[in-house]
């Protein structure tokens, strides 16, 4: 048995003794490991790492070159909303569901169709109310395959 063992250190010294230099490394390594697998999310990123070998050995080139022209796409059409404003539009529409949703004392649910329509003088619902209107009005002329104009007022 000592001659298996013998023959093992010999074996694995050289591997071993290029890991030193790293050991800082593979010390922070190991901790992140242990993290992850107590709090068992080191099982999820496994499956997700099956799911992605799957999926790359059952792609073709073709289906590569269509996901990656789609992908670029998505991130040309991202770049056109941010450039538009449209992340600070969406965090001012987050914020202000935030405020709905944790203060339901401050929203205002209208009995009838008369208070709806004394809600409706507010400047700040006048100008959502327009933005959505505006918004689902050419919404509706893409999806008809009209040509999109400037809404005249």
């Amino acid at each position: 048995m000592d001659e298996k063992v013998q023959a093992l250190e010999e074996a694995y010294e050289p591997f071993l003794k290029s890991l030193i230099p790293h050991l800082p490394e593979l010390s922070k390594a190991l901790i992140r490991l242990a993290e992850l697998e107590k709090r068992g999310s080191l099982d999820t990123l496994l499956e997700l790492a099956e799911f992605v070998a799957i999926a790359k050995k059952s792609m073709t080139q073709p289906m590569l070159t269509d996901i990656t022209r789609l992908l670029v796409k998505g991130v040309e059409m991202a770049d056109d909303l941010v450039r538009m404003g449209a992340m600070e539009d969406i965090q001012s529409l987050i914020r202000a569901y935030t405020v709905v949703k944790t203060h339901p004392e401050v929203t205002t649910i209208p009995e009838t169709t008369w208070a709806l329509a004394r809600m409706l003088r507010d400047p700040d619902v006048r100008h959502a109310g327009g933005v959505f209107i505006t918004l689902l009005k050419a919404w509706g002329e893409q999806m008809n395959g009209k040509k999109l104009e400037p809404v005249k007022q």
